[in-house]
């Protein structure tokens, strides 16, 4: 995935930004949402075009709410150990949406400049697994 963003044109940041915030979705589903249960499932689904990276993680346990999870009033220190997953990944991605059950979470970041590094790919690459 992350030669994919490469090939993509992103830069060096953005790919770090996009690693960290997908790395702690993974993290969540496998320890919290799925409780690392081994023979539960992660389902991801992510979409590259020139100007966004999209991924989806879902896990197979009963979900969360997510705006029950709020930070302290300054917004930079979780209230609850747990939370800190999910400022980092509000912190690095443009968007970040949860379904209804709050058992699968959407991470969106677009590309802050052109590069010439994209070379012609104009199209879409999209992944399941």
């Amino acid at each position: 995935m992350l030669r994919v963003l490469d090939r993509y044109g992103f830069a060096r940041d953005e790919i770090f930004a996009i690693r960290m915030a997908v790395e702690e979705g993974l993290a969540n589903a496998i320890i919290h949402g799925n409780r690392s249960n081994p023979t539960a499932l992660v389902h991801i689904l992510f979409c590259i075009n020139p100007k966004t990276f999209t991924i989806s993680i879902g896990d197979e346990g009963k979900g969360f709410d997510p705006d029950a999870v709020s930070a302290s009033a300054d917004g930079e220190h979780p209230k609850q150990p747990h939370q800190s997953g999910l400022m980092l990944m509000r912190r690095f991605m443009h968007a970040v949406r949860f379904n209804a059950t709050g058992n699968a979470v959407t991470l969106e970041r677009r590309r802050s400049s052109p590069s010439s590094q994209a070379g012609d790919l104009s199209g879409s690459s999209c992944r399941n697994r």
